[in-house]
Order: structure tokens, then sequence, then C-alpha cells
């Protein structure tokens, strides 16, 4: 839907108030956590609504319920599963679109939480190989002659690409 609302641009308009109802309704149902993508979905329409409707036609109060969620998303632990910060990272994209320089008062709380995503270690797991004896070796570095790598040697990081 993201993406047809971005292409539609200012077309969206006639449809800004049932896209805005469904994406509301979306988000403040239940907390169950199987729910939680598609509450991340509905939050990216609804910032990729408010940039292609413009500012002086969505509603403010959308912005502040819908920034709201976007902040409870960036702020949560959802474990190993990054799905709702990443929802919430294209949110404010989007958002800092359509409000510029009135962003200030969240932009460094935004920014804060974007920095804490990006360096968070326990997300990636280093994958380990077992040498000849068994024991077990980091991943070496890479290199650009990958003619020469060792199929049996070659590690990466393991990364939740959702």
């Amino acid at each position: 839907m993201a993406n047809t609302i971005g292409v539609a641009s200012k077309k969206i308009l006639p449809y800004m108030n049932p896209l805005l109802e469904c994406f509301h309704t979306i988000i403040t149902q239940g907390a169950a956590v199987a729910a939680q993508n598609v509450k991340g979905q509905a939050l990216m329409c609804a910032g990729k609504l408010a940039s292609a409707c413009g500012k002086e036609q969505f509603p403010e109060q959308a912005i502040d319920e819908f920034t709201k969620f976007a902040l409870e998303c960036l702020k949560q632990d959802t474990g190993n599963k990054l799905e709702l910060r990443e929802t919430a990272i294209t949110y404010f994209s989007d958002l800092s679109v359509l409000i510029k320089e009135d962003m200030k008062p969240i932009f460094d709380e935004v920014m804060t939480e974007i920095i804490k995503t990006c360096v968070k270690e326990d997300e990636f797991a280093q994958v380990e190989k077992k040498d000849l004896d068994g024991g077990a070796k980091k991943a070496g570095g890479f290199s650009l002659d990958s003619d020469s790598e060792d199929p049996e040697e070659l590690a990466g990081i393991d990364v939740d690409v959702n």
C-alpha cells in the first residue's frame, strides 16, 4: 500500500480519510505479537500518506497519534526482531519530509533511538566455523580474491533481514 500511496502522490487526497481510519484502527487494535508487523506496516503507510498529502491537508492530530506510536515502536525492545523499529524509522523519514524543521522537538529522541538500533550488537551473530582440530574459530577478514577462498573457510553474519 505504501508504494501505491507514493506513486499516487496528491491523487490520493480523496482517499486520505478512509485510509487514515483504516491505519489508525490497525494500530490501535490489540497488542498481539503476531499483529506487530501489520501495525508497523500501517505506520509506514501512514507516513507515506502524510508525505503524499502534504502538511496543509494532513490532519495534525493524526501526525501526533502516529508519531506517538512510532516513538513507542522505536523505543521498545522487540528481542531479535527489528521490524517495528525499522517501520518507525521509515515513518520518521517520511515525517521529516512533511514537517521539516517542525520535527525539532523530537529530533534528538528519534536520532538517539535510531543510533541505538544501528549499533545494537546482539542483533548480529558471528557465524563460527570449526577448524580442523574441532575448535571454534571466529570468522576472518574479507578477501577481494574470492577464487582463492576455500568454501569451507567462508564465514558470514547472520542478520534478520525482515
